[in-house]
C-alpha cells in the first residue's frame, strides 16, 4: 500500500513551489503519495474552525470546506498516514496570543493523529532548514535576530541551500 501524506500550507504560491522544488523541496524527503491543500489564511483561523469542534478531524474539515478529495467510502482519518501543516507564525496577526500558540502546538503535535505543525519565522523560507520529516530539532534551530529582516533571512537560506 502507497503511503499517502497531506500537507496543509497557508499560501499558494510560495508554499507550493517550496514543497514541490526538485532540489530542496519537503516532497523529496518522503517516499510517498502527497496531496497539498492550501488553506489561504493564517494558523491561527485554522486552528480556531477545528477546535470549534464542527468536525471529527481536521481531513474531514478540509473535505467540506477546502475541496479536498477523498474516497467518500473511507473514514478521513484513515486515508493519510501523515499529516504536515506548514504556516508562519504570525505574531502580529489578531488572533494570535502565547496561550493560543502553545495550543496550537499542542492540538497538532502528531503527524499521525490532528497532523504535526511547523511554524515558519520569520517566514516559510524557514522551511528550508528541515531535514527531514518528522523533524524532532526543527525547533531547536536558531537564527541570530540582525538577521529576521526577510530580504537578509532569504539570502541566508539561500547561501545554506547552496552546500
Amino acid at each position: 500500500m502507497t503511503r499517502k501524506v497531506l500537507f496543509i500550507v497557508e499560501g499558494e504560491v510560495e508554499e507550493k513551489r517550496i514543497l514541490e522544488d526538485k532540489n530542496h523541496g519537503l516532497l523529496n524527503l518522503i517516499d510517498a503519495d502527497c496531496e497539498i491543500i492550501v488553506f489561504e489564511n493564517p494558523i491561527y483561523e485554522l486552528y480556531e474552525k477545528y477546535i470549534n469542534g464542527d468536525y471529527d478531524d481536521i481531513v474531514q474539515y478540509l473535505r467540506f470546506n477546502k475541496g479536498l478529495k477523498i474516497q467518500s467510502e473511507k473514514l478521513s482519518k484513515n486515508i493519510f498516514s501523515a499529516i504536515y501543516l506548514i504556516f508562519d507564525f504570525e505574531p502580529h496577526y489578531q488572533k494570535y496570543s502565547d496561550e493560543t500558540i502553545k495550543d496550537i502546538l499542542r492540538v497538532f503535535a502528531n503527524e499521525t493523529e490532528n497532523g504535526k505543525i511547523y511554524i515558519n519565522n520569520p517566514m516559510v523560507e524557514a522551511i528550508y532548514h528541515l531535514k527531514e520529516l518528522p523533524d524532532n530539532n526543527y525547533n531547536n534551530r536558531t537564527i541570530d535576530l540582525p538577521l529576521k529582516n526577510g530580504d537578509e533571512y532569504k539570502k541566508l537560506v539561500n547561501l545554506e541551500m547552496a552546500f
